[in-house]
């Protein structure tokens, strides 16, 4: 979903954080997958950083 905005030049790339209590947001659609697998999840079907709504550490 990155709907083709430029990327900006990214220096280093950082090992994929999930916050801690994220996992939440994804509490009430997936209710059968435990904390761990919503952890899992979320770090597999991340965006790549450098994308103007991919976030960066701390946000």
């Amino acid at each position: 979903m990155t709907y083709r905005l430029p990327r900006a030049e990214v220096t280093t790339m950082q090992a994929v954080t999930v916050p801690d209590g994220a996992e939440v947001l994804l509490a009430f659609p997936l209710p059968n997958l435990s904390a761990s697998q919503r952890r899992a999840l979320m770090v597999r079907t991340m965006i790549a950083n450098g994308y103007p709504l991919s976030g960066g550490q701390g946000e």
